[in-house]
């Protein structure tokens, strides 16, 4: 995405310098043709925006994944996403449209992409964002690749070489450094390559039956709730007694089971980044 923004950038730099200044004339613009480049103006930014709020949230996954499990920032992430999504698919007027066809498609798409978020999380804070992202931003070419037996789609000799010259360079930058070729962090970056590769190939399958609305929210709500449950062993509440507290005693688990609120209950948290104990 980031090089389709810059080749835009380019051609439109190009374009106006030899109208402007290598032979300059009196510009004249319809209305039709001022509208289309209204709209290619807002299609720029918009993509600035979307990688720059891309470029923030990985940011704050290199933070969070210092301090916090990696399933349980994937579960946040999902969380915090789902009340977006919702809001834009109910703004549209398409909530009729959530509703799943190929449901053990959805599934499958849901169990790679916790695989994958937990795999990316996991290699950023193992590695950095740099290495991280110079092995995961091949994924487009191992799409191209996996389309051929999974979609049957056809890549001619020219992108087969591209492909091999940019997963020539992956090899070329995973080692070896320090006498290794693989490190932990660059290990996790390639199954989150992988993940997100079959990822995106299945997505490509699920939109021959599916909406684009359902496919979104599915993707949030299944991460969500696959990370969510993964991460249960992970939430470790706090007595009174700064040991930790059994499950069977847990508010939220006795309210759930009974029906009715818990009151009058003291219950700790350790904070992940200063790990101390928050009682609530």
């Amino acid at each position: 995405s980031n090089l389709m923004v810059v080749a835009v950038l380019a051609g439109l730099g190009v374009a106006f310098f030899r109208r402007v200044i290598v032979r300059p004339r009196r510009l004249t613009l319809s209305r039709d043709g001022l509208r289309i480049l209204m709209l290619i103006a807002a299609f720029i930014v918009a993509m600035l925006v979307s990688v720059a709020c891309f470029s923030v949230m990985d940011a704050m996954l290199k933070l969070l994944s210092g301090h916090y499990p990696s399933l349980q920032v994937a579960f946040l992430r999902a969380a915090s996403s789902l009340p977006f999504v919702l809001a834009v698919i109910a703004i549209r007027g398409r909530l009729g449209r959530v509703r799943p066809v190929n449901l053990r498609l959805h599934l499958l798409r849901g169990a790679l992409s916790v695989l994958m978020l937990y795999s990316f999380i996991t290699a950023v804070r193992e590695s950095s964002l740099a290495t991280t992202y110079s092995i995961f931003m091949c994924a487009p070419l191992l799409v191209a690749a996996l389309s051929v037996p999974m979609l049957k789609e056809k890549v001619v000799s020219g992108q087969w070489f591209a492909i091999a010259v940019g997963l020539s360079g992956v090899l070329l930058m995973l080692g070896p450094v320090d006498g290794k070729w693989l490190s932990a962090g660059s290990l996790w970056a390639i199954v989150a390559l992988w993940t997100y590769a079959f990822a995106v190939v299945s997505l490509r399958l699920l939109s021959r039956t599916d909406t684009t609305e359902s496919m979104v929210l599915g993707f949030t709500l299944l991460l969500m709730i696959g990370a969510g449950l993964l991460a249960i062993p992970g939430w470790q509440a706090i007595d009174e007694d700064c040991t930790p507290l059994p499950r069977v005693r847990q508010p939220s688990l006795l309210a759930l089971a009974s029906g009715t609120p818990v009151l009058d209950t003291l219950m700790g948290i350790r904070h992940g980044a200063s790990g101390r104990i928050v009682w609530i």
